[in-house]
């Protein structure tokens, strides 16, 4: 049975534990032991006080399914499947199955809303708000072999770009996220994806224990979150090997200058926000970081297809943040598009 009751914020099922794989002048492997302790610490501290997340641990600990159960796959090019093995697809079984469904059922309804996706689990179809199939249908052409590569994903949510890397082959891959109920999902799916993956639980600065280790490095809808972009960016920098590879997905603004809306409060609906930057500003950043190569390789309006509303993703989206009359957000702000950058160390 894969463990349904992990205490920790970075294992995997097979116990695999890249540093203990790797020489240690690749990182600063205390400093990073000591992120694990304060992530499970704090892990611990919200499943107590977090009503969601005790809900969820709850029922992840109920679900009790044998690692064999599953099949992994990617359904139609766009959706993380996992389906019911042949082995218990025979009519003796049937009670078995019903019973998994139901748990599972629970359980995925708990992790509402779904930010990223599409998922099919069983028979359960999970669209997300995002559709992240749209992303890295613009990403995987970038990307090169990853073959052998050791890859990072930061704010890599509930993994689902981790999953679509685990097709070819790479030889680690590191997801690097901070809410903690998205590890549940990473917790059922990757047992049954045969490659190294892990999870850490701590910020995307945490990058900067990191030297000269990483082949790429998904910087995905996360820099302008970021208070200090440039020193993000500068620490990616560090970690990458020498012709090394950062894919940047980021909000942004048109504009001829090399410029930085800086919002008061909200932008398009989303708190947290500290930069949006033109698109000149965004290779400046990342010309500022020391990368070499920049090159936009897609810009375009953000829109309700890509971000929406869902019965999985209850709650406002983009569209209920759009001034359409005025041609702006509801704050007043100019339009949000997206820009994909690649650049090399």
């Amino acid at each position: 049975m894969f463990n349904t009751g992990k205490n920790s914020t970075n294992s995997t099922s097979s116990g695999f534990d890249y540093l203990s794989e790797y020489p240690q002048k690749y990182f600063d492997k205390d400093a990073i032991l000591e992120e694990r302790i304060k992530a499970r610490k704090l892990f611990e501290k919200l499943k107590v006080e977090n009503p969601l997340i005790a809900k969820t641990e709850q029922l992840y600990k109920k679900l009790n399914i044998v690692d064999d159960f599953f099949n992994f796959s990617i359904n139609n090019d766009t959706s993380i499947s996992l389906t019911v093995s042949d082995k218990y697809k025979s009519i003796d079984q049937r009670n078995t199955v019903e019973q998994v469904e139901e748990r599972i059922g629970a359980f995925l309804r708990s992790l509402c809303p779904w930010k990223k996706g599409p998922f099919t689990i069983m028979d359960t179809f999970i669209d997300a708000e995002w559709r992240s199939d749209i992303k890295w249908n613009r990403i995987k052409d970038k990307l090169g072999n990853i073959e052998g590569k050791k890859i990072a994903d930061l704010g890599c949510n509930n993994g689902y770009f981790m999953y679509r890397l685990a097709e070819f082959n790479p030889k680690l891959l590191l997801g690097v996220e901070t809410y903690p109920r998205y590890r549940y999902v990473f917790d059922l799916i990757s047992p049954h994806i045969k490659a190294n993956m892990q999870w850490e639980m701590f910020s995307a600065e945490c990058i900067r224990y990191y030297h000269s280790f990483f082949d790429t490095v998904l910087c995905m809808g996360l820099i302008y979150h970021m208070r200090d972009p440039v020193s993000l960016l500068h620490s990616i920098h560090n970690s990458l090997v020498k012709g090394g590879k950062i894919i940047v997905e980021s909000l942004g603004i048109i504009s001829d200058e090399s410029i930085a809306l800086c919002p008061e409060g909200r932008y398009n609906g989303c708190s947290g926000i500290w930069f949006v930057p033109s698109l000149k500003c965004l290779k400046s950043w990342l010309k500022r970081a020391d990368f070499k190569n920049i090159e936009c390789f897609y810009s375009g309006k953000l829109s309700s297809e890509e971000q929406r509303s869902t019965k999985w993703a209850n709650i406002k989206s983009f569209s209920d943040f759009i001034d359409s009359r005025n041609n702006k957000t509801v704050e007043g702000y100019p339009l949000p598009y997206r820009f994909y950058l690649v650049a090399t160390k």
